[in-house]
């Protein structure tokens, strides 16, 4: 679920309406609603959202948004290309939040990827259960394979956030031998052949290499909009 608002519709509403309709002042408005020193500048957004899109800007989401790669890629050119402020496009792409827009911007600014977010609440609470070194292999090399995304591997593969996060970050630092499970025996892994080891590494290895192949790919896009810019 999201998060519960602080303010119902019905309170964002009343108080757009009142300041739009120039029954009272911003200030006094956020005073009446026991708001902080922000206050007025809250009741200037609000009603911002609310000229452009009404009251369903304020209907409560049963979660988080969720925000395509692409989608923030357009709300960020839309920044540098025409001048439009957080606040600007927060309300021109019905964003609830101008600081989720300046995340997007500093993180391009850093040159960080920018990714899907979708929310998937359930992989973080998914209970650990016991893994194969197999099933561990596998879920490793996916996740390299595709962008290090934990949470779609923790969801395709029914494993936790946590354990992928840890195989993945265990396998960084160790190779095949930090994702053996080193309890008890280690019957597992001692029966493995020579040839059954090696194959393991290979396959792993190559998912690493595929996944420096991306990010020196990513790299170069950066330098090709560093030189344009």
């Amino acid at each position: 679920m999201g998060r519960k608002p602080k303010y119902s519709q019905s309170q964002k509403v009343w108080a757009c309406e009142q300041y739009l309709s120039g029954q009272d002042s911003a200030r006094s408005i956020a005073y009446q609603l026991g708001m902080g020193k922000c206050g007025r500048r809250i009741i200037l957004e609000w009603s911002a959202m609310y000229q452009a899109h009404g009251a369903s800007t304020f209907e409560d989401k049963p979660r988080n948004n969720s925000y395509s790669a692409s989608f923030k890629a357009l709300v960020i050119e839309d920044h540098f290309l025409n001048g439009l402020s957080p606040e600007q496009l927060a309300v021109k792409y019905n964003i609830p939040s101008r600081q989720t827009i300046w995340q997007w911007i500093n993180k391009y600014n850093s040159h960080e990827e920018i990714k899907d977010y979708s929310p998937c609440p359930e992989v973080y609470m998914t209970k650990r259960k016991k893994s194969t070194i197999e099933e561990r292999e596998k879920v490793v090399t996916w996740c390299l394979e595709h962008d290090r995304n934990y949470k779609k591997a923790a969801a395709k593969f029914e494993f936790s956030y946590g354990q992928v996060y840890s195989w993945v970050t265990k396998y960084d630092s160790s190779g095949v031998n930090g994702i053996e499970d080193r309890r008890g025996k280690r019957k597992e892994e001692s029966e493995l052949t020579d040839t059954e080891r090696l194959t393991r590494e290979l396959r792993l290895a190559q998912a690493k290499m595929k996944e420096l192949e991306r990010e020196n790919a990513l790299l170069k896009k950066v330098n090709e909009l560093d030189w344009r810019w």
